[in-house]
């Protein structure tokens, strides 16, 4: 998998969306762990890409309810690294697998 970073905005979202926009699953995908990492299947495209820790917290969080800003601000908290750090990571994470066809964005409804 191509990891590069996509466009993004300040945010760390898409351009047009907010860090207050949701991701979620985009294709039914089988999860499988061993040792605090994983394989996510894809057994309709038969297609599978490798989660490191990080990525594999990403994807359970990306349950359509959790927004970008929460998911890394959970990952700092949860693995002690520095919230800019982590914004990166986890922008860069997203990034990769929204374009791959893993994850999909979803605006958040306006308050």
């Amino acid at each position: 998998m191509d990891a590069s970073p996509g466009p993004s905005n300040a945010a760390g979202s898409p351009r047009g969306l907010s860090a207050r926009s949701r991701l979620r699953h985009a294709r039914p995908a089988i999860l499988r762990e061993l040792d605090g990492e994983a394989v996510l299947y894809d057994p309709a495209a038969h297609e599978a890409i490798y989660l490191n820790a990080a990525a594999m917290d990403i994807w359970r969080a990306a349950d359509g309810a959790a927004d970008v800003e929460s998911v890394v601000v959970h990952r700092a908290a949860s693995s002690g690294v520095d919230i800019e750090e982590c914004r990166a990571d986890v922008v860069h994470v997203v990034d990769a697998m929204t374009r791959h066809g893993w994850l999909k964005w979803e605006a958040s409804a306006a308050k």
